[in-house]
């Protein structure tokens, strides 16, 4: 099974990252570093140890979770590794998502890094149309070759282009937007879209919340805009700490444990469901 990029094979990673961050350790603590990036950088450094040995002992495959199975890379964007290889990743959400999607004639993938719900509801449901966006171009040669290994290319379409991802909707639809701070125009953009098209019958969507520059949630303006735009808010899933922790680790030290676990630097993380009502018939 090839896993590779522009730039040589992707399995290269973890030795990368290993002798990058033992050598960034090492200068932390020659120029006594505060104890926090010292720390940081230990943290990294073993868990990156240990996704090369979960990622080689069990052949790439997603352990647990609801992609559980999944032919999986040895890289992650913009999130950790771990959980995705471990099937904790966004748990919490990730479970409500898959049950939406059993209903739906599309899913679309707002920001899709490296390809994980994309792949993973086209493996689960080969009927339903699975499409990434995400503006990074790498962002979006991984998601086709997270596809490709999984063989549901025919299934999906990946773009760097809203507009394009959006046009390629039809029937019933599910929509998950995580996009880093700019939620707020990405539901204006879904809103106009829906305005002006007769192809999408209902439309489910997910949007995970983010932080303003001061450090407080966005999820009061998000909803807002939720409303504003057309939308009814369904529910709020609120990040659980104890969906980090899985059986697969059991056997695992205490400490190796709490590293395989950790996923987000913040607890206040949240996604709000809502669906799109036309006219008050949603």
């Amino acid at each position: 099974m090839s896993r590779r990029d522009g730039n040589g094979t992707l399995l290269d990673s973890f030795d990368l990252g290993i002798v990058d961050l033992q050598v960034r350790y090492k200068e932390a603590i020659a120029n006594e570093s505060e104890i926090a990036e010292v720390m940081s950088l230990a943290i990294a450094l073993k868990r990156t140890e240990l996704e090369k040995k979960l990622y080689f002992d069990f052949g790439g495959k997603v352990l647990g979770g609801v992609f559980k199975g999944m032919n999986y890379l040895p890289t992650s964007r913009g999130s950790l590794l771990m959980p995705k290889l471990l099937g904790t990743y966004e748990q919490e959400m990730a479970s409500v998502l898959v049950d939406k999607a059993k209903n739906v004639e599309s899913f679309l993938d707002i920001g899709c890094a490296e390809g994980y719900y994309v792949a993973g509801i086209a493996a689960k449901y080969p009927r339903v149309k699975s499409i990434g966006v995400d503006i990074d171009f790498n962002s979006t040669v991984l998601t086709s070759i997270l596809c490709k290994i999984n063989d549901v290319e025919g299934a999906t379409f990946v773009t760097q282009d809203l507009a394009c991802s959006l046009n390629e909707l039809s029937g019933n639809v599910l929509v998950l937007v995580d996009v880093d701070g700019d939620e707020i125009e990405t539901i204006k953009g879904i809103s106009s879209f829906l305005e002006g098209t007769s192809k999408v019958g209902s439309l489910s969507l997910v949007i995970e919340t983010d932080f303003k520059p001061d450090g407080a949630s966005n999820a009061g303006d998000i909803r807002s805009s939720l409303v504003e735009s057309g939308f009814k808010i369904e529910d709020t899933i609120i990040q659980n700490i104890s969906c980090r922790f899985t059986p697969i680790t059991a056997e695992m030290s205490f400490w190796d444990r709490c590293i395989c676990g950790f996923e987000r630097m913040r607890s206040e993380q949240a996604w709000i469901i809502a669906n799109y009502d036309r006219g008050g018939t949603c």
